[in-house]
């Protein structure tokens, strides 16, 4: 269970080196004229250095990598151990990574899917689909299809028994210990807090939702739903909802890093499976990215029209028209590394499950799409995974000579104007603002910690930064002109939650 670095250093030179996948000629050669393309090829060593660089430095047992451009796989590589006592190398066509919490951005997906063809329609209101939301503020606004879509629900971030443990016990005892989505969701986990669509609060809760809905819309479970409306029409024939017992020799084991060890991590078991337990090859995920980066399709079949394929890259909910937002249940983002990095748009997701870390990341004028997964997280032990970043900007500087900077507004004087409706205690909106004393005892998601925002006479005081306002109502932009963030106000017009330029999470207003 435990494998010195010295040993496993030995296993990676002696087995493995980076092991790469059989991308077919014709793959390659139908694209390769182009300019993107060959910059993106002549990426491969620069890939490879950082893998290592990143495998040694942060203890990476193993890592795959993949990049596509418009429809095409370009680059797809495995590096290291999937199983360090076994010795099984990391292959990009067997390997099973858990992708986490892109699994949300799956599930989004193949009900989009459902959009555009038709048997599921955007304003739908969820309810006919599944009728046990508590709604605890009285509100007469339905939650819509687009709201799950977008995390714009306003469902409460309950955070209870969404595992089931026991790591002492089998795995198959374990799964059948759980109960059914619907189950789950109808026992009091489904809270209506807010008005939909006023506020972006990264919701398990909404997505596993829509992942309910997708089942019900299509008559099959969620897994099978899956399968139907995703792995299958793009020829993902190693992808699960949870890997099957045929397939599990193939899942790559999750690890830690600790005192100096590796320390392998246990198959996590969720019952919201739509937010959480997708297991995918990383040749798969190519099979995905292909289809969003060439028009909703692949070689082996369609996702969704080229129409919607358009408005899955464009945001579908933005709490500010400048501001970044979300489509699909994919996330926006401006730049690799907020807010110093380059203003390039991209839309994507990351994923930590324990042992495993992944992100998929589309940037959306080159329409360059990116997979990266490892098994090691920090949860598990080892610090934080930076393989997302460096790669990422590799990338960016092979594909841009002069990458965009940010457009910001310009600050203005206050002039004596009163600041203090933005005074105040705000904090991060994903935690459980209905839950009783008791449920927070039986783990219920706690509360972070509040930041307080002071008016001064220059303007605003935000977690020690300083923010001057400007012409836009309710924008201020920090001295040094990077960053930005805007005041969301409710019904009744009293600023109720703030966001930044550089992502659409609310910080919600504290009443105390």
């Amino acid at each position: 269970m435990y494998t010195p670095l010295r040993v496993l250093c030995l296993l990676l030179f002696l087995l493995t080196g980076p092991t790469i996948s059989c991308v077919s000629s014709q793959e390659i050669n139908s694209g390769m004229e182009s300019d993107v393309r060959s910059a993106l090829g002549n990426l491969e060593p620069v890939i490879d250095a950082i893998v290592a660089e990143e495998m040694e430095a942060t203890h990476l047992p193993g890592v795959a990598v993949v990049v596509v451009h418009e429809g095409n796989t370009i680059i797809n590589r495995g590096y290291g151990l999937a199983n360090i006592s076994t010795a099984q190398p990391v292959d990009v066509d067997k390997t099973l990574f858990r992708i986490g919490s892109v699994s949300k951005a799956l599930t989004g997906l193949a009900l989009t899917r459902l959009i555009d063809d038709g048997r599921v329609h955007y304003e739908d209101d969820v309810s006919t689909y599944f009728d046990q939301i508590i709604n605890l503020k009285s509100i007469d606004q339905p939650v819509t299809v687009k709201h799950l879509l977008t995390h714009t629900g306003g469902f409460d971030q309950v955070g209870l028994n969404r595992h089931i443990y026991a790591w002492e016990r089998p795995l198959a005892e374990r799964k059948k210990q759980r109960p059914s989505l619907a189950q789950f969701l109808g026992a009091n986990n489904l809270r209506l807090i807010t008005q939909p669509g006023h506020v972006f609060r990264y919701d398990t809760y909404g997505i596993s939702l829509a992942g309910l809905v997708l089942a019900r819309a299509t008559n099959l479970s969620f897994s099978q739903a899956m399968q139907e409306e995703m792995f299958i029409p793009l020829g993902m024939k190693r992808s699960f909802v949870e890997a099957d017992e045929a397939h599990i020799e193939n899942l790559a084991l999750g690890y830690g890093w600790v005192n100096d060890q590796y320390q392998a991590q246990p198959y996590e078991v969720y019952v919201t499976t739509p937010a959480s337990s997708i297991d995918a090859t990383p040749s798969d995920m190519a099979r995905l990215l292909e289809a969003l980066t060439g028009g909703g399709a692949n070689s082996r079949g369609r996702l969704f029209s080229e129409k919607m394929a358009s408005a899955v890259l464009s945001p579908q909910f933005r709490p500010h028209p400048r501001f970044t937002g979300i489509t699909h249940s994919l996330w926006e983002s401006p730049s690799v590394d907020p807010p110093d990095g380059p203003a390039v748009h991209s839309v994507g997701h990351g994923g930590s499950m324990l042992g495993f870390w992944t992100l998929m990341e589309i940037f959306t004028e080159k329409k360059v799409g990116v997979f990266i997964s490892t098994n090691r997280n920090w949860e598990a032990g080892g610090g934080p995974v930076h393989l997302g970043t460096r790669i990422n900007k590799a990338i960016l500087d092979a594909l841009y000579e002069e990458q965009p900077t940010a457009i910001v507004a310009e600050a203005i004087p206050v002039n004596g104007r009163d600041l203090s409706d933005y005074e105040g205690n705000y904090v991060r909106g994903t935690y459980c603002q209905s839950c009783s004393m008791q449920e927070f005892a039986q783990g219920a998601w706690p509360r972070g910690n509040a930041m307080t925002i002071r008016s001064t006479a220059s303007g605003l005081e935000i977690d020690d930064e300083v923010y001057y306002p400007t012409k836009e109502a309710d924008v201020f932009v920090r001295d040094d002109g990077k960053k930005e963030v805007f005041f969301g106000r409710d019904e009744k017009n009293a600023v109720s939650f703030y966001v930044t330029s550089f992502g659409p999470t609310a910080f919600e207003k504290l009443d105390d």
